[in-house]
């Protein structure tokens, strides 16, 4: 049974439920799909071009310029802020690993997966019914980061809910 977030409203219009895309990604169609990733991608553009306007003396940090939260990194303790790349792979397994060099820093949700994507049924202008993504959720390791770490870390999730 798909749970739902019960909400009155959402970008100004009436709503019976949300529901975290891990809950219905399995109802959508091609075309559902295509549309949702074509939205994620316009989304993801809008939230990596956010200029930074905290810590200028460090690369990598929180939202609000100090130091990261996540559970990949030393227990979930918090860590840094990073002045550079190199600084932020010492607190990573594999630290040397050549990959992890010469990224763009960007704002990153840092916890993007299937459970932090809301999804909302819809109507089209054509009269079918879809879905649509309604809110992205669950912020608080959101932050400056290498542009892999969004990728990164849902690989992470998908191991771990697997």
């Amino acid at each position: 049974m798909a749970h739902s977030i019960p909400m009155t409203h959402t970008f100004s219009r009436p709503v019976f439920q949300v529901y975290p895309l891990s809950d219905c990604k399995d109802m959508l169609s091609e075309r559902d799909g295509a549309e949702f990733v074509a939205q994620m991608q316009d989304y993801l553009a809008q939230i990596r071009a956010l200029p930074k306007a905290v810590s200028p003396e460090y690369a990598i940090c929180d939202s609000l310029g100090g130091a990261c939260r996540d559970p990949r990194t030393c227990d979930a303790n918090p860590v840094g802020p990073f002045v550079d790349e190199e600084a932020f792979n010492q607190v990573l397994r594999n630290p040397d690993e050549l990959s992890r060099r010469g990224h763009k820093v960007l704002f990153t949700h840092g916890d993007l997966n299937p459970r932090n994507i809301l999804a909302d049924r819809v109507i089209r202008p054509d009269g079918t019914r879809g879905w649509k993504v309604s809110g992205i959720v669950d912020w608080e390791t959101s932050g400056y980061f290498p542009e892999y770490w969004d990728y990164t870390k849902a690989l992470f999730e998908g191991f771990r809910y697997t």
